[in-house]
């Protein structure tokens, strides 16, 4: 695969946390960061390992690339299909010239899937150093404001449609099989 990317992204590494190491070994063309899904303090792993994500990217063909720590082994994209793990934004989704799947490779139950991507039509994001324009001034306020908000808001939120299936589904309570997997 990194014969044909510059950007491979893996799930289900199965790497242990000191096993991380071992991304970097794959090719000298690629730097490396990955998370395992494995926490060895919690006693003896029985079984296989399980879970883990890591990227990799060619060196030299991303000016610069920022990896941001979650703190989560889990996955993040909270999507259902394969297709949305391609595509997750309108700016992602415009870079997107063509899709493949490998079928010809079995390593597990997992088909790599290859983006081709024209990444020259990403708009780069220009950072403001003045926050203090979005920023939420509170000020003083005492106890009697507070429940004046607190009052006002309820007020206004009194007036929004809350259907009885939403009302069941809260709190965790939901008793619909087909919802389970939202609500857990």
């Amino acid at each position: 695969m990194c014969n044909d990317s510059d950007l491979v992204a893996l799930q289900e590494t199965w790497l242990l946390p000191h096993d991380i190491p071992i991304l970097g070994t794959i090719s000298n063309n690629f730097d490396y960061t990955g998370k395992s899904a494995v926490d060895t303090s919690a006693g003896l792993l029985t079984g296989r390992p399980y879970g883990g994500v890591a990227i990799l990217w060619r060196v030299g063909v991303f000016g610069t690339v920022s990896v941001i720590d979650c703190n989560s082994p889990s996955e993040a994209h909270g999507t259902r299909r394969w297709l949305d793990h391609c595509v997750v934004s309108v700016s992602a989704w415009h870079t997107v010239i063509n899709v493949e799947i490998k079928e010809d490779v079995y390593m597990s139950d997992h088909l790599p899937i290859f983006l081709e991507c024209d990444l020259g039509v990403v708009r780069y994001k220009n950072l403001i150093s003045d926050l203090s324009r979005s920023a939420v001034t509170w000020g003083e306020r005492d106890n009697a404001q507070i429940n004046s908000y607190r009052d006002l808001c309820n007020n206004y939120l009194k007036g929004v449609d809350f259907p009885q299936e939403l009302a069941s589904c809260c709190h965790r309570s939901c008793s619909l099989p087909g919802h389970k997997l939202i609500t857990t």
